[in-house]
């Protein structure tokens, strides 16, 4: 082990769990654009990270972000250093990342022990939380109700606030609420104060976007303010069967039946090059329907 790191440091990773490869990590901020932070700034951070992230902080790479591990709920028992990690992808393949987002996080060694992290890629979030445009991986609480009467109790003694079970729809709810439950240390606003501090916020958008259904062939590449580009088939409503179109029982990216869903008298298509030539690379912006 490296004498480089402190105690404190060394007993956080040792309550990591054993041999484990990628971690949770909360984004705290993004930096996209390096340019844009002063030397006020970059202090303010390089403060609160650990002390094997600061000797990587001045020369990040962009889209490095700035983290703190969540798995296992390490950061609530007992709160971890922020750090410092790089993108697993070089440039050429830029995901994006938003302030309190939940990503996938590796380490070069099982035991966790490096100096420098990468983060891979944001964590997907079920049907009803995952979103495009911004993701609160924390509502996958609301869904379980896993907060049971006895811990409001808990967070109105120890926080001095009342809770009601509204707050958490559709709000930036810490974990599951009460304080053993949290994903974050502090308060129930924790990610709140991610969302106000963070100065990649200043670049982002915040919109509705709608969801978009691909065929199991298709290769699709999405942005986070409704646009695409997909690598697919012939897909569409033609203005013969536009008017039918709301009366579908299928979605039109789920079968080239027609407009009604069906495959009418004959069936699906025996010959296996009734289709070809069938390719298509859709580059869209703006869809108004999913």
């Amino acid at each position: 082990m490296s004498e480089s790191y402190d105690r404190s440091t060394v007993e956080s990773f040792a309550r990591l769990v054993p041999n484990r490869i990628l971690y949770r990590a909360v984004v705290v901020d993004v930096f996209s654009d390096i340019a844009i932070h002063n030397d006020a700034v970059q202090g303010g951070y390089i403060h609160a990270l650990s002390s094997e992230s600061s000797p990587h902080f001045a020369n990040k790479p962009r889209n490095s972000i700035i983290a703190r591990i969540v798995s296992d709920q390490q950061s609530s028992r007992d709160p971890f250093p922020s750090i410092i990690c790089y993108p697993f992808f070089p440039p050429h393949l830029c995901f994006p990342v938003k302030p309190g987002e939940q990503v996938w996080v590796i380490s070069e060694r099982s035991e966790g022990q490096t100096q420098l992290m990468y983060w891979l890629c944001r964590i997907p979030g079920s049907s009803h939380v995952d979103d495009l445009n911004f993701t609160h991986l924390d509502r996958e609480w609301v869904q379980t109700g896993r907060t049971p009467s006895s811990r409001r109790a808990t967070i109105e003694d120890e926080e001095g606030e009342t809770y009601d079970e509204t707050d958490t729809v559709p709000g930036f709810l810490n974990g599951g609420g009460a304080i053993d439950l949290m994903s974050l240390p502090g308060t129930v606003d924790a990610y709140e104060e991610i969302h106000e501090q963070a100065i990649a916020n200043q670049s982002i958008t915040f919109e509705s976007v709608p969801r978009f259904t691909k065929r199991p062939g298709d290769f699709v590449i999405q942005g986070s303010n409704n646009t695409l580009i997909c690598l697919g088939e012939d897909r569409g409503w033609t203005a013969e069967t536009v008017a039918d179109s709301t009366d579908a029982q299928w979605s039109e990216s789920s079968t080239s039946a027609d407009a009604d869903g069906r495959w009418g008298d004959d069936g699906p298509p025996t010959d296996e090059n009734e289709r070809s030539y069938a390719g298509t690379i859709d580059i869209v912006a703006g869809r108004g329907r999913s």
